[in-house]
């Protein structure tokens, strides 16, 4: 896995592939577990088979981390932007903790701000709010309506980062409230900002706005369909939006 003393990303991620083919393999779970050939980012990607609902995806990501050294102060002087969302003690929490590298390209390591994203939806529904409920819904809707390709534009991370803008713009518990009405009213309101999103082609990472997820490191758009794809999910959000109750079952 090693070039000298440095580890080398798809060396790391070959050998994290070849281990999750073979536990699936020892454990019998050919029948029930897909690995999928064609993934995207950092991640290797599975299909768990559900008998009563189609399939589910499930991202695994091999990491190096980085020892909780925290957040570097070129985020910390922009963030958190308002002092509602999230709570001072969740800041402290997220400003502890560290970064990790992920693989993201085959020769050089990519900082990863997943512990500081895992930190702020750790307990973030212990009053009986609904956001992770929201976010099972997009995914769940993103794989079967909105992007089943096998290089899809919007990703589970890009749903990820929505809703937590989403919760710096409606701070408080009571605007998730788990009642139907409230649920309903919270997940219009996460596909329309997707939609906006989409149709002007930036998504704002959480922590450095100025990086837009829905492009590569050169500033390219990542659509295979060179822009198609994005059109495509546009059209399909419209049509969610307007007719969200034939998408959505009790």
């Amino acid at each position: 896995m090693k070039v000298d003393d440095d580890l080398v990303p798809f060396k790391v991620r070959s050998l994290f592939k070849g281990l999750v083919q073979e536990a699936i393999r020892n454990c019998n779970l050919r029948g029930y577990v897909k690995l999928c050939n064609k993934t995207h980012g950092p991640a290797i990607t599975l299909k768990l088979m559900i008998d009563f609902d189609g399939s589910i995806s499930v991202d695994l990501v091999p990491f190096v981390p980085n020892n909780g050294i925290g957040l570097h102060p070129s985020v910390l002087a922009k963030w958190p932007r308002t002092s509602l969302w999230p709570p001072a003690g969740k800041v402290e929490e997220v400003k502890r903790v560290g970064l990790n590298a992920v693989a993201k390209d085959n020769l050089y390591w990519q900082t990863s701000f997943q512990p500081c994203e895992m930190a702020l939806l750790e307990g973030i529904d212990q009053h009986g709010a609904c956001r992770k409920q929201c976010l099972r819904i997009l995914k769940k809707l993103r794989e079967d309506h909105w992007c089943r390709s096998t290089k899809p534009v919007v990703s589970s991370y890009h749903l990820k980062t929505l809703l937590l803008w989403e919760c710096e713009s409606h701070p408080h518990d009571t605007d998730w409230s788990p009642v139907k009405l409230k649920l309903g009213e919270r997940v219009l309101g996460l596909v329309r900002k997707l939609k906006e999103w989409v149709n002007d082609r930036v998504c704002p990472h959480y922590f450095m706005p100025e990086i837009n997820l829905f492009k590569d490191k050169h500033g390219n758009l990542k659509d295979p369909g060179n822009g198609k794809g994005f059109d495509h999910v546009d059209k399909k959000l419209g049509e969610f939006l307007n007719e969200p109750r034939r998408f959505l079952r009790d």
